[in-house]
């Protein structure tokens, strides 16, 4: 009996489900460059995007979806806040991408700019400051932070980020994220992710949505935290929490 009993559970194991992943999107670090690897990757599973630019209330019909819909994703992708794992069914895994945070401010003022998503920031010549201090794009204001660690503006105000915030967000990452990427280091964050997550290739990739009109340049906004350190507290979590990333992501490059 208790062999049959040993059958029937190892039976059972062997039907059971692989963990559900999930890419957590964080605006400007190179997750749209990245899409054709994920698809290739992905073919033929279950996938449920968040929309880019409603991300928020795509976010919300996921959420809202009924549970054995939810149960049967295989991968959650898309800029949405940690947190999604609650709603998929047991042991989801994560992965996402980090970038230096001058650079992807660099980046994330001059594509909205290009798209002109928030017209404000044309209409009115909105220089970098004014940018920050505007409140217009949450990803502006310490963005890999806060959605790493689920702080939206209705938790956490503009501008107030408090620095020790990083390190909810390194504890989030530490034990729920698979691997962990760095724009910087584009090609072997593929072959991370790889060997971390079970894919069966890395295909060749394009880099999709670089803004090409830029009107400021890294050099320029380095020089701008320099001289405005009051400015600093846009970036002083994220800052933390990328060095964190950044030396654990050579440590696993170096495994592989």
């Amino acid at each position: 009996m208790n062999k049959v009993i040993k059958n029937i559970k190892q039976a059972l194991i062997g039907k059971k489900k692989p963990s559900p992943h999930i890419f957590l999107h964080l605006h400007k670090c190179g997750g749209t460059s990245l899409m054709n690897c994920i698809d290739t990757n992905y073919k033929g599973k279950r996938v449920y995007v968040i929309k880019g630019t409603d991300y928020r209330n795509s976010y919300l019909d996921f959420k809202n979806s009924s549970k054995p819909f939810r149960h049967k994703i295989d991968l959650l992708r898309g800029h949405h806040f940690y947190g999604a794992h609650k709603y998929l069914r047991n042991n989801a895994l994560y992965f996402t991408m980090l970038r230096e945070p001058i650079a992807r401010l660099n980046s994330l003022y001059n594509y909205l700019k290009s798209i002109d998503l928030y017209k404000e920031i044309n209409a009115q010549e909105m220089g970098f400051k004014a940018f920050l201090e505007s409140g217009l794009a949450m990803a502006a204001d310490n963005g890999m932070t806060r959605m790493l660690t689920n702080n939206d503006f209705d938790e956490i105000p503009n501008g107030k980020v408090p620095v020790e915030l990083a390190y909810e967000a390194i504890e989030n990452l530490e034990n729920s994220f698979k691997a962990i990427g760095i724009t910087e280091e584009f090609d072997d964050s593929l072959k991370l992710f790889k060997a971390k997550l079970g894919w069966h290739s890395v295909p060749n990739y394009n880099k999709d949505n670089v803004t090409s009109n830029k009107t400021t340049t890294y050099q320029d906004l380095n020089i701008f935290f320099t001289n405005n350190t009051e400015m600093q507290r846009f970036i002083h979590a994220d800052v933390i929490v990328y060095a964190y990333v950044k030396e654990k992501f050579y440590l696993e490059i170096d495994k592989l």
